[in-house]
């Protein structure tokens, strides 16, 4: 399944739980990451934290990955391409902003490039310096 496509590809889930967070117009701010459905932020914390604990992750590592994953997430949203942030591992924030612009599901990721190049979801923005998968 591709990425995203949960939210974005089944129109149930989209209609019901994620458009919640699509309400959110252009510009994107810092708070845009955390506008969401409940559900749907019941079922991230299920999935991205919930694991590594299952699996004897000590708690500080588990402490670790969500300041790491969180501070990513709300970087892509902020709606500001950060000089210093390695554009080449992580999404721009403009590609993004993107994804909140279009009727197509572009750009999905908002922790990795590499699963919207792998899928064929990646949009490189005009304009921008970002060059998929290799040093800035």
């Amino acid at each position: 399944m591709k990425p995203g496509m949960v939210q974005h590809g089944s129109r149930f889930v989209f209609e019901k739980v994620h458009y919640v967070h699509h309400r959110v117009q252009s510009p994107l701010t810092i708070w845009t990451n955390f506008v969401v459905h409940p559900v749907e932020g019941l079922m991230v914390m299920l999935c991205l934290y919930v694991p590594p604990l299952l699996i004897g992750a000590h708690p500080l590592v588990l402490v670790a990955y969500a300041i790491t994953n969180t501070t990513a997430m709300v970087i892509t949203h902020s709606g500001y391409d950060i000089t210093f942030y390695p554009r080449w591992l992580l999404p721009a924030a403009s590609g993004h902003e993107l994804h909140h612009s279009e009727r197509r599901p572009t750009s999905l990721s908002v922790v990795m490039t590499y699963g919207d190049k792998l899928f064929g979801t990646y949009k490189n923005p005009a304009g921008s310096r970002q060059r998929l998968m290799s040093p800035a």
